[in-house]
């Protein structure tokens, strides 16, 4: 066998004198509440030379591979010993720093039973990318990431993925299931190194979450247009024969519906694996949007009231397809694929009153027609030059499709009239990435690649819009790494042309880099700096120039001459474990050029209206804290952020009153679990926003906060109790306000609820067979647009 490890035998008593203690101390209450049962024993040596394996840690499940029934660590002997363990049969785990884990199904039925010798393949391994965890600790940083572990009870106080995110510092899910890294959207989830879009979350039992990895300052590899990546690795392979698992939520109102049926469901044998899996998303729920205007220029001013009641309907089925195909050690192949069919319409009545020089009272039925088909498919290959050394290529091709019938219409009461706006989107983008990646030794690795997109925006509906866009890059890193230096550079190198009917094509170049330096100090703590730049590019409905008339003093429109916003993010973070405590502190800064804002502008004619515009630069700089703190059965982890925003607006806008301004921001997150007897589990988190400068004016929201409580039951059965918003009876879902020497504004978006809503959950997983390899990779999966409403 050969491996990297020297430790001496001084280190090697007092981590086995660690992993006992931990071990006692979680797994002590497990055995003293259970019956008097049968011991199991065993001995663990190296196959490869007969050797005794010291301090593995041995851990005992039930069938369902859910929760752990006892545990212990070998001795310097190898020999290991469980006691007191109810009749029944389990799931045998053995897994040793430099050897491929053990997996193995037992019945403990018939009294004491002897393993005898357990035998355990070495395997080749860099330290530094080995985590050897006895008392697990919250969190640990990385040259650009950080990586959360997830606590059993974490999993306990869960029952999905995105139950998990909740729970993690800088990462926040609201009521519905959008998720954001340290307050932007614009991010990729990643499971196990598969792209999955966040819907993909809400069908994977938090159960299966062994960590999750926050990446705030992407390498180079990755799109320009993402902000941050979270990896959510899972604790198991895949299996060998089936397992699954199936999720229901049940209403306690129905003044609020909120329901996100899934199931999973994997099936291995010989070299392929096949998994299909689907998560709806049902919802129905009240709005209120309502905005106050008031025009300056007049000699009386004039003021402009909207009030709209409406009733949100939105559903969503998505089905998840695919398969991976080991042809042989060296070369894997994966095809992953969904169909997702949702709607999302807002039907209600709308109120107008004007007071002033042109005094009138509206009123009219809204109705929405609103359909829409999205096809996903993709296809990767991988071909291992060298096992042991990571030397390897990739490629990946994928399409996706949408198309859509998007429609509006305003009936007036009185008159009957109707104002009809409509959207037929046919949207299409296809994909191609090739990777390779070379280590020049063991501290040492470059990374080169090359990547093309290629978009084709329609609207049948309005023939003169067709948006066309190609964007190539080219990227390359070199990264080093030793005991106390992390360091990566990266280039990634784009060129983008895109077309509009008419008009000659325009392109553009732009140079990405990024860079990250780290040094680890003594005990877990260490000093890094990060810097990045990266692109947002807009959407359809931002550069759809069809005219929406949204009452009769307002009209928005989209900008096909859009330029993508660019992005400078650099920090300088402190990081630390504090016994089994972990606590960031970050100073950072962050220029945004070219931002995409909407522009509320005053016609000569009374009129408003709305577009998307590259309106000017914003600037950011400020603190940033966040942490995981354990307390024996509990845990709470905090997120600050505070930071000046400033804005500088362009000349064109500044010809529309807008002036440059500052605000100061705060972004905070808090959660917390804590586990009780008799398995049950709760847990509570809270996020707010303090108002956003968005360059004209203040976007803004209200605190959000859930409320839960978890049972585990036998054989894989879970149910559970959460509340959002308790007591609020309303909450702000989005905002908006400014004021300008000519006018002012300020509208809201707001959810009404009932006094405590209430939804019922209910999970079950299931599994046989024996466990498996699976395949690790990545594919792009297309962002869903934004959209009006909640």
């Amino acid at each position: 066998m050969k491996t990297n490890m020297s430790d001496t035998s001084n280190r090697l008593h007092s981590r086995f004198l660690l992993h006992i203690l931990v071990l006692m101390f979680i797994y002590v209450p497990i055995v003293v509440k259970s019956q008097q049962g049968f011991n199991l024993s065993g001995e663990i040596i190296c196959l490869e030379n007969g050797e005794a394996i010291a301090f593995a840690n041995v851990a005992l499940f039930d069938t369902s591979h859910t929760s752990i029934v006892s545990g212990a660590a070998s001795d310097e002997a190898g020999t290991f010993k469980m006691a007191d363990i109810t009749p029944g049969t389990y799931n045998l785990q053995v897994s040793a720093l430099g050897f491929e884990s053990y997996r193995k199904e037992i019945d403990l039925l018939n009294g004491n039973l002897s393993l005898g010798v357990i035998g355990m393949s070495g395997k080749n391994l860099e330290l530094k990318d080995v985590d050897v965890i006895s008392r697990r600790i919250p969190a640990k940083q990385a040259s650009g990431s950080t990586t959360f572990f997830i606590s059993p009870k974490m999993q306990e106080s869960s029952n999905l993925g995105t139950d998990i995110l909740r729970l993690l510092p800088g990462v926040a899910v609201d009521l519905q299931q959008n998720i954001s890294l340290e307050g932007s959207r614009n991010i990729i989830i990643l499971v196990d190194g598969k792209e999955r879009d966040g819907s993909y979350l809400s069908q994977l039992p938090a159960s299966k979450i062994d960590k999750v990895e926050v990446i705030s300052s992407p390498p180079a590899r990755y799109d320009a247009s993402v902000t941050g990546i979270i990896n959510v690795l899972l604790t198991q392979n895949d299996d060998s024969g089936w397992d699954g698992h199936v999720y229901a939520e049940i209403p306690a109102s129905g003044s609020e519906v909120f329901l996100t049926p899934a199931y999973s469901l994997n099936y291995g044998f010989g070299k392929v694996n096949l998994f299909t899996s689907y998560n709806g998303d049902l919802r129905r729920f009240n709005i209120t949007e309502t905005y106050e205007r008031t025009v300056f220029d007049n000699p009386e001013s004039t003021t402009i009231t909207s009030m709209q009641i409406l009733t949100q309907k939105t559903w969503s089925h998505k089905f998840h397809y695919g398969a991976d195909w080991y042809l042989n050690d060296r070369n894997q192949l994966n095809f992953y694929g969904f169909y997702n069919p949702y709607s999302q319409e807002l039907d209600g009545t709308t109120e107008l009153l004007a007071t002033g020089i042109n005094p009138g009272y509206r009123k009219a039925e809204k109705n929405d027609d609103d359909i829409n088909h999205s096809l996903f498919h993709s296809l990767w290959y991988k071909h291992i030059f060298n096992k042991t050394t990571g030397h390897d290529i990739t490629l990946e091709t994928s399409q996706h499709t949408l198309r859509a019938v998007n429609s509006t219409t305003y009936t007036d009461t009185e008159t009957g009239s109707s104002v009809e706006n409509k959207m037929q989107p046919d949207n299409r983008s296809m994909h191609i990435r090739l990777d390779y990646s070379l280590p020049l030794g063991k501290s040492t690795k470059i990374s080169t690649g090359m990547q093309g997109r290629f978009r084709a925006l329609n609207d049948k509906n309005q023939e003169n819009f067709s948006y066309r866009e190609n964007v190539y890059a080219g990227y390359g890193g070199f990264s080093f790494s030793n005991s106390k230096l992390e360091t990566s550079v990266g280039l990634r190198i784009e060129y983008a042309s895109k077309k509009l009917p008419g008009q000659e094509p325009v392109s553009w170049w732009h140079l990405l880099p990024n860079a990250s330096v780290k040094h680890n100090l003594n005990n877990g703590h260490s000093v890094a700096f990060n810097y990045r730049r990266s692109l947002y590019r807009p959407g359809f409905y931002q550069l759809n120039s069809n005219i929406s008339t949204d009452d009769p003093f307002t009209y928005s429109f989209g900008n096909p001459n859009l330029q993508p916003e660019q992005i400078n993010h650099a920090y300088l973070e402190y990081s630390g474990r504090f016994n089994n405590h972990f606590l960031s502190t970050r100073l950072f800064y962050r220029h945004i050029s070219d931002a995409i804002r909407n522009l509320m502008t005053l016609n000569p004619n009374g009129n408003f209206g709305i577009q998307s515009n590259n309106i000017g630069n914003i600037y950011q700089y400020g603190i940033q804290i966040s942490g995981a703190i354990v307390l024996g059965k509990a845990g709470i982890n905090p997120y600050v952020k505070l930071f000046d925003a400033s804005s500088n607006p362009y000349q064109a806008a500044r010809e529309h009153a807008v002036e440059s301004r500052h605000q100061l921001v705060l972004e905070s997150g808090l959660s917390a679990y804590v586990a009780f007897g008799r398995d049950f589990t709760a847990s509570a988190t809270f996020q707010y926003t303090s108002p956003m400068n968005e360059i004209q004016g203040n976007s803004f929201s209200g605190a959000l906060y859930f409320l839960s409580l978890e049972k585990a039951f036998a054989k894989g059965l879970k149910a559970g109790v959460v509340s959002g918003l308790p007591l609020a009876k309303d909450f702000t879902y989005q905002g908006y306000e400014f004021e300008s020497s000519r006018f002012s504004h300020r509208s809201t978006g707001k959810l009404n609820l009932s006094s405590v809503p209430l939804w019922i959950k209910i999970s079950y997983q299931f599994a046989s067979g024996g466990k498996r390899q699976k395949i690790e990779r990545a594919t792009s999966v297309p962002e869903r647009e934004i959209r009006k409403g909640f």
